[in-house]
C-alpha cells in the first residue's frame, strides 16, 4: 500500500555528487557530477532548440549534450575548461559520458512534429 507523502522536500532532485569512470586506453578516469533538475533540463532544451525562417524547428543534440554535462559534471579529469574538453574528446569517451544526461527522446518525442536534427 502507498503512503501519503508529507515532506515535499522528498520531490527534490537527487543532489548529491555521483561518479562515473570512464575507461580509456586501459585506464579509469573519474568525473563526479549531479543529477539534473527538471528546471536545468527545461534550460537546456530551451538552449538547445530553434526555429527558423519557415517556422521549423531544429532540436541540436550536440548542443543539448553539451549543455548537460558541462552543468552537471562537477569534477573532471581534464586540465582544460570542460567546454573545450567536451569539443575534443574521443568519441567512445563521449558514449560514455552519454549515460548520465536526460535521454532527449524522453523529453521531445522522437517523431514531434516539425522538428529536425540539424545534419
Amino acid at each position: 500500500m502507498t503512503k501519503k507523502g508529507e515532506d515535499g522536500s522528498e520531490l527534490y532532485a537527487d543532489q548529491s555528487e555521483k561518479t562515473l569512470v570512464v575507461k580509456h586506453n586501459d585506464k579509469e578516469y573519474e568525473f563526479k557530477y549531479r543529477d539534473m533538475t527538471w528546471s536545468g533540463r527545461n534550460k537546456a532544451i530551451s538552449a538547445a532548440t530553434s526555429i527558423d525562417q519557415m517556422n521549423k524547428g531544429h532540436f541540436d543534440l550536440d548542443r543539448y549534450k553539451r549543455l548537460c554535462l558541462t552543468t552537471m559534471i562537477t569534477q573532471h579529469p581534464f586540465k582544460e575548461d570542460l567546454e573545450i574538453a567536451l569539443i575534443k574528446i574521443d568519441s567512445k569517451i563521449g558514449e560514455q559520458l552519454e549515460e548520465i544526461i536526460p535521454k532527449p527522446t524522453e523529453i521531445i518525442g522522437e517523431e514531434e512534429e516539425g522538428f529536425t536534427e540539424p545534419q
